[in-house]
C-alpha cells in the first residue's frame, strides 16, 4: 500500500490500515517548508502568531521537513506533502521509544487570511 491515493483514499473511507505501510509512503514523500502550512485546513486553521504553536523545520525519519511544535504538549507534528493541497502528518512522541504511530492528512480547502 506504498501509494499516496490508495492511502487518502483510505483516510477518506477511515479505513484502518497499518502504521509500517503509511511511514512507508510518509518516507516516499516530499518535505515542505514551514510556510506550505499557512492556510485553512480541514479540522483546524492554522494561526501563525498562535503564542503556544511554533513552526519550525525539524528531522523526523532522517528528512528535515516542517513541524509544528506545541508549547504544552509533549510531541510534534512534522508533515510531508501528498499534493498541493494535502499534506500526511505524523506525531512524533516524546517518550515513545518505538518512534511515531499516529498518522493523519489535512487537506486545505481555503487560503491564509
Amino acid at each position: 500500500m506504498a501509494d499516496v491515493d490508495n492511502l487518502i483514499t483510505l483516510v477518506r473511507q477511515k479505513q484502518k490500515t497499518n502504521v509500517q505501510d503509511v511511514a512507508m509512503v510518509f518516507d516516499a514523500l516530499p518535505p515542505i517548508e514551514p510556510e506550505c502550512l499557512l492556510g485553512v485546513w480541514s479540522g483546524d486553521l492554522v494561526e501563525t502568531g498562535h503564542k503556544d504553536i511554533k513552526l519550525r523545520e525539524a528531522r523526523y525519519r532522517g528528512v528535515v521537513s516542517a513541524a509544528m511544535i506545541y508549547d504544552e504538549r509533549s510531541s510534534t507534528e512534522v508533515f510531508q506533502r501528498l499534493d498541493e493541497n494535502a499534506l500526511l502528518g505524523a506525531v512524533d512522541s516524546k517518550g515513545d521509544p518505538n518512534g511515531s504511530e499516529l498518522f493523519f492528512v489535512l487537506e486545505r480547502f481555503g487560503d491564509f487570511k
